[in-house]
């Protein structure tokens, strides 16, 4: 009786060191696991940047909009182009990355 009970023991040690081994083999993989990152490339970032600043700008007056463009129309509406341009251009530089 006593051999038996031994051998059983040893069996249950065998088993639970081997059961402690796989956990620990687990954790490590887990831990591995969990030093992945994430990157985005500059267009992305761009991208991400243009969105914010689309969602962050004022609703269309639609009203207004009909009225410039029947001023347009009716040859009423005076149209400075040099500030046009310069509006243009300082919209261009604030697209480039900074």
């Amino acid at each position: 009786m006593t051999t038996t009970r031994i051998s059983a023991s040893v069996a249950d040690f065998s088993v639970e060191k081997s059961r402690r081994a796989d956990n620990r083999k687990n954790s490590i993989k887990t831990e591995e696991a969990s030093q992945d990152s994430v990157s985005i490339s500059a267009d992305a970032a761009l991208l991400q940047e243009a969105e914010a600043l689309a969602k962050s700008a004022p609703d269309v007056d639609m009203d207004k909009v009909e009225e410039v463009r029947q001023a347009i129309v009716r040859g009423e509406l005076k149209i400075d182009y040099e500030k046009l341009a310069q509006k243009m251009l300082d919209f261009e530089a604030s697209l480039e990355p900074k």
